[in-house]
């Protein structure tokens, strides 16, 4: 569970552009979905400044490199004993792409999908995108 603590409303305010922190007046709450409004946490950030540190920045493969899947699967299997091979394993970098992914895959032209309200204008794009109807 986070607090207020656990927020830092002015680097919030600095840097979410996301139609959230950065774009709103200083006494609304953005109640929206996506972007984190919490701290990364220590072991994120340390890996984050050592692979900064190695100088060099490039593309990783496109399905993912292959110590992060194994470290999701472990931790699906840990946390919700859910058996999952790395293999099967596809980290996208957004919400937006997963669900974009998850609906051509599950949908044909025409196929209707529920979307509750209220819920993030994502959904229903996903939706649309892939030639499906929002209901």
């Amino acid at each position: 569970m986070f607090t207020h603590q656990d927020l830092n409303f002015d680097i919030l305010r600095q840097r979410a552009f996301n139609m959230r922190w950065a774009t709103l007046p200083p006494d609304v709450i953005a109640l929206t979905a996506a972007d984190p409004d919490f701290a990364a946490c220590p072991e994120i950030r340390t890996q984050m400044k050592n692979y900064i540190d190695g100088g060099v920045f490039s593309y990783g493969p496109a399905e993912g490199l292959p110590e992060f899947r194994e470290t999701i699967a472990q931790t699906l299997h840990q946390r919700k004993k859910i058996n999952t091979n790395p293999a099967c394993v596809f980290p996208v970098d957004s919400a937006a792409y997963g669900l974009y992914l998850v609906a051509k895959y599950c949908l044909n032209a025409g196929d209707e999908a529920i979307i509750f309200d209220p819920v993030d204008f994502l959904f229903k794009k996903s939706v649309e995108s892939v030639g499906g109807v929002p209901v």
